[in-house]
C-alpha cells in the first residue's frame, strides 16, 4: 500500500525507480517523500510524470492523473533533478491509431526501421511529449 510509509530502512538502496504507476496515484507527495527516504546519499532516484493533468475513467469512475505538482513537492527534499526526458511523443500518439500504427510501429508490416523510429520520435518529443522521466540524485 504506497499510502503508508514504506517498510524500509532509511538510506537502504542505491536506486530507486517508480515508472507507470505515480501518475495515477493521487498521493504522489506521499510516495515521492519515501522514496527519497530510502534513498542513500548519492543514489538515483527515476520515475516518471505527466506533463499535463488529464482526466482517465478506470473502471467506472473518473480519476485525475497527473494532478499534484511534482516539482512543488520536490522542492524540500535533499534531491538534485539531473535531467528530464520527454517521452510518450509521436508513437504514443500513432497507438491511438491502430490501422496506421501498425504499418509504422508494429511487426509484422512494419514499413519504418526502429532507428528511424527512435530519431522521430527524438525530433518530436519537445512539442509531442505528454510525460517525462526525471532522474535525481539524493544529496
Amino acid at each position: 500500500d504506497l499510502r503508508e510509509p514504506l517498510a524500509e530502512p532509511d538510506a537502504g538502496y542505491d536506486s530507486v525507480v517508480c515508472l507507470r504507476t505515480l501518475s495515477a496515484l493521487p498521493f504522489a507527495h506521499r510516495v515521492l517523500p519515501e522514496m527519497a527516504r530510502v534513498l542513500r546519499p548519492g543514489g538515483t532516484m527515476v520515475f516518471d510524470y505527466g506533463l499535463r493533468a488529464t482526466e482517465s475513467l478506470m473502471k467506472g469512475q473518473t480519476l485525475c492523473v497527473d494532478a499534484e505538482p511534482v516539482d512543488d513537492i520536490l522542492a524540500p527534499l535533499p534531491l538534485e533533478l539531473e535531467r528530464r526526458y520527454p517521452v510518450d511523443a509521436m508513437l504514443t500518439r500513432l497507438k491511438g491509431h491502430p490501422r496506421l500504427y501498425r504499418l509504422v510501429g508494429s511487426r509484422p508490416g512494419r514499413l519504418l526501421p526502429d532507428a528511424l523510429l527512435r530519431g522521430v520520435e527524438a525530433l518530436s518529443s519537445s512539442w509531442l511529449a505528454t510525460r517525462e522521466i526525471l532522474v535525481l540524485r539524493r544529496r
